[in-house]
């Protein structure tokens, strides 16, 4: 019998950010993409016992409730029939007190939605009693922005992981160690955000995560990664095909 990892999962929010074309988009879908694919992984493994602790039998009763809601339009060969909203869609969903739960909620471009000065009207106050509601309803919230100043204060101080996007290439540079020469690969940030890939440059393309647990100064703390709580990379081509990378939210 295979073993897998428990999956991690926390019930949080969780923001995008980065420059325009730094992979804030495919970044939050490929994120979510690995939480269902390692919380499918776990519960085959858990089906395929013959004996389940009673902690076994309540993470497989939760992880199979778990349904994804996204205002982008995803691929449905890959994601199957995930429930497509608008941040409209969402906030009526909430205050017609349909239930919202064992959700993955993802909101592309959502800072247009919660604009931090125009987030004043009582419809838009009804976000934050939901904001508040993630963790008891067991969501997992994660959303795009460019910037946090750019999102009401309420949501930015309830949001726990601010992930920085950068875009960029791996290099491999040779360097001399006790007369030996070795080599190793570092991220080199794309200077140009903004020029055309063609296939080579898509084949290469990296996104670097900087995951930080509070977002004050973002270009200090990535230089002193003073509040940096973690580093991942993601190979963007493999990830691609998991939602209309043309569309405007």
């Amino acid at each position: 019998m295979w073993k897998v990892s428990i999956p991690e999962i926390s019930f949080s929010i969780s923001v995008y950010m980065g420059k325009q074309r730094s992979g804030k988009t495919l970044s939050m879908v490929a994120d979510s993409y690995n939480t269902l694919l390692n919380i499918k992984e776990y519960e085959l493994y858990l089906n395929s016992k013959k004996k389940l602790t009673n902690i076994e039998k309540k993470r497989l009763n939760l992880f199979s409730k778990f349904e994804l809601m996204s205002n982008l339009k995803l691929n449905k060969n890959i994601f199957g029939n995930y429930i497509h909203i608008t941040a409209d869609n969402l906030l009526e969903m909430y205050k017609s007190k349909v239930p919202i739960e064992n959700k993955i909620i993802l909101l592309d471009d959502f800072f247009k939605t919660v604009d931090s000065r125009r987030f004043a009207s009582d419809s838009n106050r009804v976000y934050s009693y939901f904001f508040t509601e993630i963790g008891k309803k067991k969501n997992i919230m994660k959303y795009v922005s460019h910037f946090d100043k750019m999102v009401e204060l309420r949501l930015r101080s309830m949001t726990e992981y601010f992930i920085w996007c950068k875009k960029g290439k791996f290099k491999e540079i040779n360097y001399k160690e006790n007369n030996e020469i070795k080599s190793l690969k570092i991220f080199v940030e794309d200077e140009n955000y903004y020029k055309l890939e063609d296939q080579d440059d898509l084949n290469k393309m990296i996104i670097q995560q900087n995951y930080f647990s509070e977002f004050l100064d973002f270009e200090k703390d990535l230089i002193s990664k003073k509040r940096l709580i973690d580093r991942q990379y993601i190979q963007a081509n493999k990830y691609f095909n998991l939602y209309d990378t043309q569309e405007i939210v």
